[in-house]
């Protein structure tokens, strides 16, 4: 059974405006993890990053590069976790920036509690909604 080779599909994103090192990472390892999880090619040059490859990896590469870049803009550099939630978060259908955005909840010391994770954010909503 031959299959016919996918077309080429190619999008841009526009990171004008950010550090490219603050979303790539230093020496690039935000992208090299990107680009080991992920199908798809990412070229970076200037403030252009090019996604290249079947177009429903172009795709997921746009969702989680949009993510990252909306992260960027809220909280500045990323770190490999970040972008590994960014990654992890497609199974959620919404961007992990949303996590930034979730309330703080106190401790009884008055420690700031954030979530870093969906399931972090899950289980602080049912700690809200749920008396012991």
């Amino acid at each position: 059974m031959n299959r016919e080779p996918q077309p080429e599909h190619t999008e841009t994103l526009s990171i004008a405006g950010i550090e490219p090192v603050d979303l790539l990472g230093r020496h690039d390892r935000n992208l090299r993890l990107i680009e080991s999880r992920l199908p798809g090619r990412v070229v970076v040059r200037g403030d252009q990053v090019l996604l290249s490859g079947a177009a429903a990896d172009v795709e997921e590469l746009r969702r989680v590069f949009a993510s990252l870049v909306a992260l960027v803009r809220q909280q500045g550099a990323l770190t490999e976790a970040d972008v590994r939630y960014a990654i992890d978060a497609r199974a959620h259908d919404e961007p992990a920036a949303n996590l930034a955005g979730e309330p703080v909840v106190l401790s009884a010391r008055r420690v700031p509690v954030v979530p870093k994770t969906f399931g972090q954010r899950d289980y602080l909503r049912a700690i809200e909604t749920h008396d012991v």
